[in-house]
């Protein structure tokens, strides 16, 4: 049963009950109220209070240092929790308790249940605190150097963000915005130009397009009857460059007459095929200056 002004918890928030009838009306600590039901809160001390007690000077690190190593890697209730570790229990120091186990890694409340994390439990969240501290100090340190455009051995993986957003393939990054390149693509590719990290031969238009830059690989099926004679025996030309693997016209010579060859898709090419559908998505050809 609760009564008014009495202490109690409203999702980690200190408040007294400053009016009952089918809902509770709470008061928190900067004199804001809210009506909630009586199972959202949790009962801290029955009161009656006049005001929310002064738990920020109350310090119970020893006492729940102490109760850990009795309980480490059980599972008890608060009452017995309390019991063991505090000799005295005024509403500002259960406060200070409930809001300290509730802020420590070495407790996993729910309600009245309370889990003691274990001594291998606690060295695996001591190691991956260690690990948070250290990526933080490393994020720290890249960001320092990269104001300064000088990035070193190991940085990729935080200027990596910052390619993947000046090439298009994310909507922002983060890093970006730290180092004060916000949320403009050219101002990231000026960083990268400027660091050193790309070559003015680097282009990211292409993909910032979501333009597809691989061929496409389909089987390539027989030709379409269609009468055609073989003219692969004899020689033919194309003005192309010697590496262009798409000539589309030629001439040859059969010892006769002059041969003018000239490309017919449609011969391979049938409606409705795969490959005549990934052509339709293509109305023209990219030419890029890095070839």
């Amino acid at each position: 049963m609760i009564a008014l002004n009495s202490l109690v918890l409203y999702k980690g928030k200190p408040a007294l009950v400053k009016q009952k009838d089918d809902r509770l009306t709470i008061a928190f600590e900067d004199g804001s109220t809210l009506r909630v039901r009586d199972k959202d809160v949790e009962m801290i001390h029955s009161g009656p209070l006049a005001k929310i007690p002064n738990w920020k000077a109350k310090d119970n690190t020893d006492e729940l240092l102490t109760a850990w190593e009795i309980y480490a890697g059980n599972d008890i209730s608060m009452q017995e929790f309390i019991e063991t570790a505090l000799p005295y229990n005024d509403p500002a120091t259960l406060l200070a308790f409930y809001l300290e186990i509730d802020h420590s890694p070495l407790f996993k409340r729910t309600g009245n249940d309370l889990h003691v994390v274990s001594r291998e439990e606690r060295l695996l969240l001591e190691q991956k605190a260690e690990k948070k501290q250290s990526a933080e100090a490393d994020k720290k340190s890249f960001l320092e150097r990269a104001k300064k455009h000088v990035v070193q051995p190991g940085d990729e993986r935080f200027f990596g963000e910052i390619e993947a957003f000046a090439r298009g393939q994310t909507q922002e990054s983060k890093i970006a915005h730290e180092l004060g390149i916000g949320t403009d693509p050219e101002k990231a590719h000026a960083w990268l130009l400027k660091t050193g990290i790309w070559s003015p031969a680097v282009n990211p238009y292409p993909m910032r397009a979501h333009h597809p830059l691989k061929a496409p690989v389909f089987p390539l099926p027989e030709p379409i009857d269609q009468g055609r004679e073989d003219f692969s025996a004899h020689p033919a030309w194309a003005i192309d460059n010697a590496w262009s693997h798409d000539p589309d016209d030629a001439i040859g010579w059969d010892g006769e007459a002059v041969l003018i060859h000239i490309a017919d898709p449609s011969a391979f090419v049938l409606p409705g095929s795969d490959i005549d559908r990934e052509a339709s998505n293509r109305g023209s050809t990219l030419y890029l200056p890095e070839g």
